[in-house]
């Protein structure tokens, strides 16, 4: 019962050597990411335009080019690679030893002498092994998504490594173009002064370099100079303000901190709310469950002494419960507050939750979504642009010094410890893992290691074992999902399987990335039968931990028939290993090709649309409604052809195709009519054709447009979801959401 002892994960995750620098941060949007500064006036961040242009300074050298940027920004081409075996003699006990021995395996992994790596952590595990950590950088940007493991026992003999890297990337190097730190810090000086500040002297000796957010990337890195001077805004009792300034010698922004060098400091952005300036309290009270039912809880609170105004807030754990709209629409942080001492019956259920969720994984060392004690932002009554409430939650990645999570008003989903536990796992991967790629195989198996970990924390939580294995049915609503009867919810059992959805070119919120709410299910079904097999949740939820642990962004389901029978012998669980290889080959990691045999119950559909633009672009979606039903199944061009497959149980079926974008107020509508395709009207009802046990139905495509110019779309693109904004996976309920929603990874 590993993960039941307190000190259990201690070791597996303990604290990272760069601190906020590795958590993900999808889904701050360049809104917020530009009003993150809590100085007002003429503060640095406002007056951001001064550089390295003194005659004094030496002029640095070439920077990288835009291509150059998007290259490691959004790479292609990354190779991913799983060495399970000692492939190195000599001992490792530092991180010099280790590099060397990443080193030895370039030609293994598919690098070459352009990659460079840089250590970010050194995490030891329980069993005594220990994993260092490097990220591949390019110049002086973080590789996106491009990281190496490397895995040494006890004994310090190497006896693994993950990665992915990506060779043949060109890019000037940091020390080859970047200032100095003096003339980052003249350059902080001229900015005072060309904002009225007279006399601001830098902190000696005290200018480092850091990793900041890219602007407007929140998910990516850069490297910036960090000087410190003393507050000279007086707008915030912090006694400092750290500078910024890039590579290039451009003064990026300042933010007021209490000591240089500090977390906050270090990580480029801060928390714009003060927990100290407030009184410690308990909020005492009875809510209402979904069936009538109250419980009593107790929850922290703080209260202004000014006016006693109560806010929904922890500041032990760093927790704020605020208003989404305002955070999201309007740019502005709305604590939730109480003059007569009551709340929302909805929103105390999830920070009531949410608590227990975030005790759960203290006890076993890790503080906070993101193992750092990031302070955590919980953003009630999630609504879209129109102010109208969306069955929805979701993990929202890092912004302004929060972890942020949004729940909405609909549903109680704060009666569902899984679903909180779903998307504070979202974060929990993300750090471990040092991002995540919102995208095919990648994204499900993060919204799977959602659902699975989630599921296994309610288990613990609640102490109390799994026996429907369903997500999100404690709380009345809508359950949805099913961990070893995939079929109930349109999943899939296995690849290709009925409901599979196939990979994607590009993700957006057309083909939902790739389908990673759907093929979440051949990770999910994993756990189920582990359990079957006799594995208690305790141990599953350690072993897992240790999954999250050795997996880079680009492990897809193939690795993980590698990566996951590995991991299993070295979380020293050998007594399951043959019921885990068994479940994996049940549900066909290997099997990439396209299946040449139907799943028993179940016909197939083909469609060959040859629209390139249109399906490179993602914008292509074909919706399968079965009679009777207004559920539907979906698919799109397989990533790299032209031709949708979907299996479906025998029956009848209407079809209609989405093109241009997944807003049924921005996208056309088409409907099968037997021989062809209209544009769907009002007037057009929609006739069923039959899909029968073990054959292959051909639709024709007549009918249907094949570029952007034929829809009337003059920037295709815009109607993409980007995958940088996808990250974190949801965990709570269906795939379809709206640009807040999709800019995490971790809807539901």
């Amino acid at each position: 019962m590993k993960a039941s002892n307190p000190k259990t994960l201690r070791a597996l995750i303990l604290s990272l050597l760069l601190t906020a620098s590795l958590a993900v941060l999808a889904g701050c949007s360049a809104q917020q990411a530009a009003s993150s500064s809590p100085a007002s006036g003429s503060s640095p961040q406002q007056e951001a335009s001064s550089s390295a242009d003194d005659e004094s300074a030496q002029a640095p050298g070439e920077a990288p080019t835009t291509e150059q940027y998007e290259k490691v920004l959004n790479p292609t081409n990354v190779v991913s690679s799983f060495i399970g075996e000692k492939f190195y003699d000599q001992k490792v006990t530092n991180v010099d030893e280790a590099l060397a021995a990443v080193k030895s395996a370039y030609d293994r992994i598919g690098a070459d002498e352009t990659v460079e790596l840089e250590i970010t952590a050194v995490r030891p595990t329980e069993s005594g092994n220990s994993y260092y950590i490097f990220n591949q950088k390019a110049g002086d940007v973080f590789v996106h998504g491009a990281s190496v493991k490397l895995i040494v026992d006890k004994n310090n003999d190497v006896i693994g490594l993950v990665s992915a890297v990506l060779p043949n990337v060109e890019m000037a190097k940091a020390e080859d173009w970047e200032i100095t730190a003096e003339q980052a810090e003249q350059i902080v000086v001229k900015n005072c002064e060309e904002n009225g500040y007279k006399d601001v002297k830098p902190e000696e000796g005290a200018t480092e370099q850091t990793l900041i957010q890219v602007p407007n990337l929140s998910d990516r890195m850069q490297y910036a100079w960090v000087v410190y001077t003393t507050n000279y805004l007086g707008d915030s009792e912090m006694a400092y303000l750290a500078h910024y300034v890039d590579g290039n010698g451009t003064y990026l922004y300042a933010i007021p901190i209490q000591e240089p060098h500090n977390a906050d400091a270090e990580a480029g952005d801060l928390a714009n709310f003060d927990f100290t300036k407030f009184e410690e309290n308990t909020w005492t009270g009875t809510v209402t469950l979904h069936d009538g039912t109250t419980k009593e809880v107790e929850l922290p609170v703080l209260v202004d002494p000014s006016d006693n105004t109560v806010i929904l807030a922890d500041a032990k754990r760093k927790i704020l419960c605020a208003d989404f709209a305002a955070w999201r629409y309007d740019e502005k942080l709305e604590p939730r507050t109480s003059s007569d001492n009551s709340f929302d019956n909805v929103e105390l259920l999830a920070y009531d939750s949410f608590i227990n969720v975030w005790d759960f994984y203290a006890s076993i060392g890790w503080s906070g979504p993101d193992g750092e004690g990031t302070p955590t932002l919980l953003l009630m009554d999630y609504v879209n642009a129109n102010g109208e409430p969306e069955d929805n939650a979701f993990y929202s990645g890092r912004c302004n010094g929060f972890q942020v999570f949004a729940f909405n008003r609909l549903n109680p989903d704060g009666e569902n410890i899984d679903v909180i536990a779903h998307e504070f796992t979202h974060c929990v991967t993300s750090t471990t893992m040092t991002t995540n790629l919102y995208l095919n195989d990648m994204g499900a198996i993060n919204e799977g290691m959602s659902d699975v970990l989630g599921n296994l924390a309610e288990m613990i939580i609640v102490n109390k074992p799994e026996t429907a294995w369903l997500i999100g049915d404690s709380s009345g609503a809508k359950t949805l999902r099913s961990m070893k009867d995939p079929h109930e919810f349109q999943q899939p059992e296995f690849r290709w399987d009925t409901y599979y959805a196939p990979t994607a070119t590009i993700g957006t919120t057309t083909n939902d990335n790739g389908g990673v709410h759907t093929n979440s299910s051949l990770l999910n079904i994993v756990s189920y039968k582990l359990d079957q097999a006799g594995m208690p949740a305790n141990d599953q939820f350690y072993f897992w931990m240790n999954v999250a642990l050795a997996m880079t962004p680009h492990t897809d389901y193939a690795q993980m028939a590698e990566l996951l029978p590995w991991c299993m012998v070295q979380s020293e669980y050998p007594q399951y290993v043959d019921a885990l290889k068994a479940a994996i080959d049940e549900a066909g990691y290997t099997k990439l090709e396209e299946p040449t045999d139907i799943a028993a119950g179940s016909g197939m559909v083909s469609i060959e649309y040859d629209a390139p633009e249109l399906n490179e672009k993602g914008l292509v979606r074909f919706s399968f409604v079965p009679k009777g039903s207004e559920s539907s199944a979906d698919t799109w061009p397989t990533s790299g052809s032209n031709k949708a497959l979907c299996t479906l149980p025998a029956g009848d079926y209407a079809c209609i195709a989405t093109i241009g974008s997944a807003d049924p107020h921005e996208c056309a509508t088409y409907i099968y009519m037997g021989d062809g395709w209209v544009e769907q009207t009002e007037d057009v009802e929609a006739p069923y054709f039959a899909v029968e046990e073990g054959k292959t139905l051909e639709l024709a495509t007549e009918g249907l447009p094949t570029t952007t110019e034929e829809l009337g779309i003059t920037d295709a693109a815009g109607a993409a979801n980007s995958t940088d904004e996808a990250g974190s996976g949801d965990a709570a309920n269906d795939a379809e959401s709206d640009d807040a929603a999709s800019s995490s990874a971790s809807e539901q």
